[in-house]
């Protein structure tokens, strides 16, 4: 067998064996794909249902509510119309007007006399319903809440109550339809919470279900089978363990994770979350696409290895994004919590859950019975314009400064609830957004920073490129130009050219300096010996300018920051206070830590700053100094920025100015 053969067979052999186990290598990872999306299902329905778990006590709120509705509809209809024969037409405007989806008046048999349905399938009650009547008729109770059923004379899934009649004998079924049950509840606590949930795309439908049908749902989710029509939900709530199956809705292939929630002993439900295969479907394709592509190039030997570490390589950074995928839907999933308040009809706090603990930093055991208006001194979610005008203030954005001086932004949304024009409750709905609004401000400083960049690299190039030129010519003169040499008058100019030239030059560094992006080095540092080498740097100055020094912090302060560009900060700041005392005066440092900020104030008691200039000192040349480049509070600024951080100053004119920066101690 001559050599080509065996290096072709070699090549081959080596090929095929590669390719297989590329081949296999494919389906583990396809079988890992699929291990990690079933933990990540998992994930989420433990979520899920943890969150409804706590919402559940909010809907019971919302349960009793429309229960008292009924009951307030009932003896509406029953006050109005005190015959024998019911008018129909009339009651069913009031229903109308109620919102009332079905009312019915039956005789002491329970015989159906009228209805404002259009269908009726039986005037006569069941067994089950007939036992209703008599039980009521036999109590010394007004009203009897049936809860969800079928109507025995309409067959209609409904939420009934039944009352007794007290102008005749008899009795009206009232109800209203499961439809408007499940817009309520999307509309106020757990529906609040599934249309929350349901915005992240991943998520196509979430459905909460019990023995009576859809409990509450999101919007694109209207029917489903009941739970005795499906064997894996009859699985689901009795083995009470989440059940992971593929299914379709709406023409796309879905992943559908169940599992139950024990409301109560006597009640449990399902909670139902489709979670579209769009990403995973499309991972499986790429996977298997670069799987066949490098059994085809095996063929080439000098390649096999090459192309099978970088399929190695580009499979664990597939693992690596869906774990980035999973760990933003969990970050999601965990902060999607909003805060509520709920105040009574004599504007009582008779609800602060967690989330509004947090945003507004009052605690629950503070404020809980408590008027609305003895917590906020101003009314800052405008519930009096929500009551004048007996509609939603939908999300308003505020901005809120907390008791320990936080500055949070918020949005909020105000709902009254009413009882014919008696007002019963009022919602406030809050979300904190501090965290959007503090990046959409970095967004705007990075891009003014590139364009900065830009502008100073050709400025640069375009003044140097003459400068030189200039600087020549002038050593020239003093070179070539004896007898012009000789006078001392343009000696001096000479001089004087020579020196604006390189003030010139000094300027453009210091700009190109500024419009660099900072490169931080970040280092675990004792900010107090930090602050204790600037001020030796400055000890000298200061006496000379007859300015006291005190300093106000602990012996160990530490703070993750780059101490080269810090202590550049440092500097620029303590030098602006001596230029604002020309007299003398008093310079104060002061660090100190709150929870995981650094706070550091330099505080003189100079000329101050007009309220028209604070709002320019830190714009790129902007200086009052005669002999300033208008850098300094500018390149202060940056390196605060590049921290993470902020600078705020405070200051009246001929009352001194302290500037504040906050760091972050962990950044």
């Amino acid at each position: 067998m001559n050599r080509k053969k065996i290096i072709f067979l070699l090549v081959l052999a080596a090929s095929i064996l590669i390719f297989a186990f590329l081949f296999i290598d494919y389906f583990e990872n396809k079988k890992n794909i699929q291990k990690i999306q079933k933990s990540h299902a998992n994930t989420i329905i433990n979520t899920l249902n943890s969150d409804f778990q706590h919402t559940f006590e909010a809907n019971t709120r919302l349960e009793e509510l429309i229960v008292q509705h009924l009951k307030t509809s009932a003896s509406l209809v029953e006050h109005i119309d005190n015959q024998k024969v019911p008018n129909i037409s009339k009651i069913r405007k009031i229903a109308e007007e109620n919102e009332i989806s079905s009312v019915s008046f039956l005789d002491e048999n329970g015989k159906l006399i009228s209805t404002t349905e259009s269908t009726i399938v039986s005037v006569t009650p069941d067994s089950t319903f007939f036992l209703e009547l008599v039980q009521l008729k036999e109590s010394e109770f007004q009203f009897f809440d049936l809860g969800n059923l079928a109507s025995p004379y309409t067959k209609s899934n409904m939420y009934f109550m039944l009352m007794k009649r007290s102008q005749s004998d008899g009795f009206i079924l009232i109800g209203l339809s499961n439809k408007k049950m499940i817009e309520l509840r999307r509309n106020f606590g757990i529906g609040t919470k599934i249309e929350e949930f349901s915005k992240n795309p991943e998520i196509a439908y979430i459905v909460l279900q019990d023995e009576y049908g859809i409990y509450a749902a999101s919007s694109n989710m209207v029917e489903l089978k009941s739970l005795s029509q499906d064997e894996d939900l009859s699985e689901a709530i009795i083995k009470r363990d989440a059940i992971i199956r593929e299914t379709s809705f709406n023409g796309e292939d879905i992943l559908e994770v169940v599992k139950a929630i024990i409301v109560s002993d006597d009640n449990v439900m399902l909670s139902r979350v489709g979670l579209r295969q769009e990403k995973i479907k499309e991972i499986e394709s790429k996977a298997f696409d670069r799987s066949l592509l490098i059994g085809i190039i095996t063929f080439f030997a000098f390649v096999i290895v090459i192309v099978y570490v970088l399929t190695r390589q580009k499979l664990v950074n597939l693992g690596i994004e869906h774990q980035k995928i999973q760990s933003y839907v969990q970050v999601l999933l965990e902060n999607v919590a909003d805060g509520v308040i709920a105040l009574d009809s004599e504007r009582n706090i008779i609800l602060f859950n967690q989330a509004a603990e947090n945003s507004l930093e009052m605690k629950k055991s503070n404020v809980l019975g408590r008027k609305y208006s003895e917590v906020f001194e101003i009314d800052l979610f405008n519930i009096n314009d929500a009551i004048e005008k007996q509609s939603s203030i939908i999300e308003s954005s505020i901005k809120y400064t907390t008791p320990k001086s936080k500055v949070h932004y918020l949005t909020y949304t105000t709902n009254t609830a009413y009882n014919f024009d008696e007002l019963e409750s009022i919602l406030i709905f809050i979300r904190n957004i501090s965290e959007q609004v503090k990046i959409q401000k970095q967004m705007e400083i990075k891009e003014k920073q590139i364009a900065i960049n830009q502008l100073a690299s050709g400025i640069a190039h375009e003044i140097r490129n003459p400068l030189n030129a200039i600087f020549i010519i002038i050593q020239r003169f003093q070179i070539e130009f004896q007898t012009i040499n000789e006078n001392e008058a343009f000696q001096k100019l000479l001089v004087t050219i020579r020196k604006e030239i390189e003030r010139i030059n000094d300027i453009i560094e210091q700009f190109l300096d500024f419009s660099r992006p900072q490169n931080l080095s970040l280092e675990r540092v004792n900010m107090s010996e930090l602050m204790d080498e600037v001020i030796s740097l400055i000890d000298n100055y200061a006496i000379a300018r007859k300015i006291e020094i005190y300093k106000n912090y602990r012996e160990f302060i530490f703070a993750e920051i780059d101490p080269k560009q810090m202590k550049q900060v440092m500097l620029n700041l303590t030098q602006n206070a001596f230029d604002a005392m020309p007299e003398g005066g008093d310079l104060v440092i002061t660090i100190l830590q709150e929870e995981n900020e650094l706070k550091i104030r330099i505080t003189d008691n100079g000329i101050g700053i007009s309220e028209e200039l604070k709002n320019k000192i830190f714009s790129l040349y902007f200086t009052t100094k005669k002999n300033g480049h208008g850098l300094g509070l500018a390149i202060v600024h940056q390196i605060i920025t590049e921290h993470n951080g902020e600078i705020h100053v405070q200051s009246n004119e001929g009352g001194g100015t302290t500037f504040e920066i906050v760091l972050q101690v962990n950044n």
